[in-house]
C-alpha cells in the first residue's frame, strides 16, 4: 500500500465520525473565560508595579530631575571661599628627598 492508499482509508472512515465530549469538559471551559484574570495577568501587573517603584526609588535617590535651591528667605552668600571637604593624605612615600636619590 502506497500512503495516498492510508490516507483514503483514514479519511473515508471518519468522514463523518463526532466525538462525545463529556459535559465537565465544558463547563471547566466556560469557569476559564467567565473573566476571572489569569496567571499570566497578574504576573504583568505585578511585575509592571515592581518596575515603576524601583525607578521611582532611583529617581527619588539621584536627586530627580531639578536642582536643590534655596528656599524663600534664605539667604546664600556668594563671597565666600569654598571649603574644602576633607584634607587629602598622600601615602606614597617621597624618594626624591631621600639621601638615596642624592647620591649620598
Amino acid at each position: 500500500m502506497t500512503t495516498n492508499n492510508i490516507d483514503k482509508i483514514f479519511r473515508n472512515g471518519l468522514e463523518n465520525h463526532e466525538a462525545e465530549v463529556p459535559e465537565s469538559v465544558w463547563q471547566n471551559i466556560e469557569q476559564q473565560m467567565s473573566g476571572r484574570p489569569s496567571n499570566r495577568r497578574i504576573w504583568l501587573v505585578a511585575a509592571s508595579v515592581a518596575l515603576l517603584i524601583g525607578a521611582s526609588a532611583v529617581w527619588m535617590t539621584t536627586g530627580g530631575s531639578q536642582p536643590v535651591t534655596p528656599t524663600a528667605g534664605t539667604t546664600v552668600d556668594t563671597t565666600a571661599a569654598p571649603q574644602p571637604a576633607a584634607a587629602q593624605i598622600d601615602y606614597a612615600p617621597n624618594y626624591a628627598d631621600s639621601a638615596v636619590f642624592e647620591g649620598k
